[in-house]
């Protein structure tokens, strides 16, 4: 299984082989800089996707897929004619990151120190068997031990191309490597992966987190909207 990740801050100028339809997308931002973190996410993924297909970056054509919308502004990064190749970005202040693999699908998110710091976190976010975990971490370690968890979720959820259709509570995300699910399946009869493979990077003030699922997880779910 090929993998490869990339990180860099946002920037305002983009290489000139950028596809145009990825600068329409991102010129439809309110703001200078979240146009800046879209653009830099798009930059990112034709590389990781390139590197991953054997292409120039400026010859991927990427496709956004909704389960619920199909193509469109939003869903699930994917290369056009190769459906092997699974893609996810993300971008947080000063760090966009994109990752891909061959053969797995795969989920990234980023998110600043301290921004789980707030009341009732843990009662909206945490599995049960979490917050027993969460009791026992040192309470100058906790606040890094809930953005890491929190990072785990969001990739989790990407790459099962659910979004948070799902209920964070519902599965407690374990460092061995497995996963426990309560309720009920994020779709009828669809597959709940047991078992994920993870890489946390730290870059400061950040937390990064990327995840891999076993081959033929990943449900069809309800649109997430436009998360990132």
């Amino acid at each position: 299984m090929g993998v490869h990740v990339l990180v860099r801050p946002p920037v305002p100028d983009v290489p000139d082989w950028l596809p145009v339809g990825e600068v329409h997308r991102a010129d439809r931002s309110h703001r200078d800089v979240d146009r800046s973190r879209r653009l830099t996410a798009a930059v990112l993924l034709h590389e990781v996707a390139g590197r991953l297909c054997g292409l120039h970056p400026g010859d991927v054509r990427l496709v956004r897929v909704c389960p619920a919308c199909g193509p469109g502004d939003h869903g699930r990064p994917t290369v056009l004619g190769d459906r092997t190749v699974h893609l996810s970005s993300t971008h947080s202040g000063q760090v966009v990151a994109a990752l891909g693999a061959v053969g797995a699908r795969v989920g990234v998110d980023a998110e600043p120190l301290g921004r789980t710091e707030f009341p009732g976190f843990d009662d909206i976010a945490l599995h049960p068997a979490e917050r027993r975990r969460l009791a026992g971490v040192d309470v100058q370690e906790r606040s890094w031990w809930r953005t890491r968890q929190w990072t785990r979720k969001e990739a989790l959820f990407k790459a099962l191309g659910t979004g948070l259709t799902l209920d964070p509570r519902g599965v407690d995300v374990r460092d061995d490597g497995t996963l426990a699910w309560v309720g009920r399946a994020p779709v009828t009869g669809a597959p709940r992966p047991r078992r994920w493979q993870e890489v946390t990077l730290d870059s400061g003030d950040h937390v990064i987190t990327c995840v891999a699922l076993p081959r033929g997880s990943g449900p069809s779910t309800p649109c997430s909207g436009h998360r990132r």
